[in-house]
């Protein structure tokens, strides 16, 4: 008896899905975030005559966001850091801003295995550090970006 071929749902395995906000580029899904964090700095000072130091929250280091081992339906992650490279190269030494097509607001929404979504990390102001394109092999065909490293200006949590 012939073995029957089905067809298989890529997405099913990549739980972490990427939506624009901004417009422009498509959702993609990936298997892996990490980076996600904040960190306060602490200012000390002592006021005058006091032994021990005060201490008071100062600046907040926001980190950027590595995504891993993701596909997408089309090539909208790569066209947006050609638009920075672009950028870069046509800006005049020392001048000019990061334009609004440039800077995108970004969804992370976390799911179960389910494909329900979880939690959403609303990230604000985004744009591409690192893209890396997965390892040219012929005999898969499960993943088209190896990684995606994005900054960030600032992140929210929401859970659904």
């Amino acid at each position: 008896m012939p073995v029957q071929a089905r067809a298989r749902e890529l997405f099913l395995k990549f739980l972490f899905e990427v939506y624009d906000n901004s417009g422009g580029m498509t959702t993609s899904k990936f298997q892996r975030a990490t980076g996600l964090s904040q960190s306060f700095g602490i200012g000390t000072y002592a006021e005058g005559g006091a032994y021990a130091d005060m201490k008071e929250p100062a600046r907040v280091t926001i980190s950027n966001v590595t995504l891993e081992r993701g596909v997408s339906e089309d090539e909208s992650f790569y066209l947006w850091c050609l638009e920075l490279c672009d950028f870069l190269r046509h800006a005049p030494e020392g001048a000019g801003n990061l334009t609004k097509d440039v800077l995108r607001d970004l969804d992370i929404k976390q799911k179960d295995r389910t494909q329900t979504v979880r939690i959403v990390y609303p990230m604000h102001s985004c744009f591409p550090v690192t893209w890396s394109a997965s390892e040219w092999d012929n005999t898969t065909d499960d993943v088209q970006i190896e990684s995606l490293e994005l900054a960030q200006w600032w992140f929210d949590r929401e859970t659904e």
